[in-house]
């Protein structure tokens, strides 16, 4: 799992790339909420993401919920198709709960 941070003027950029599965999921989790937690807004890019599981979509769950519930504003980009499938696996449309974040 790699991610990259991004500063910007209007909000920071958190992309991540690789898979995002069981096995990477506990490790990055602290990093993505510590990150996602600390700023005003954020855009997260899931452009890269190459493989995930109902872990990784539980984590982005958990990760725009955080936000959301801070009152802060999140922006998801790039949703690609394996994030959808894995969602979809648990009865969720990624499209729907990670675009209205």
């Amino acid at each position: 799992m790699v991610s990259e941070k991004f500063e910007g003027t209007v909000s920071d950029s958190y992309r991540i790339d690789g898979p995002l599965t069981v096995y990477e999921v506990s490790a990055f989790r602290r990093e993505l909420l510590d990150y996602v937690n600390a700023r005003e807004g954020v855009l997260l890019d899931l452009e890269g993401i190459t493989d995930c599981d109902t872990a990784g979509v539980q984590l982005l769950f958990a990760a725009t919920r955080a936000v959301v519930e801070s009152g802060k504003k999140i922006n998801v980009s790039h949703i690609p198709e394996t994030v959808q499938q894995a969602a979809a696996r648990i009865g969720l449309d990624a499209e729907s709960f990670l675009s209205n974040a």
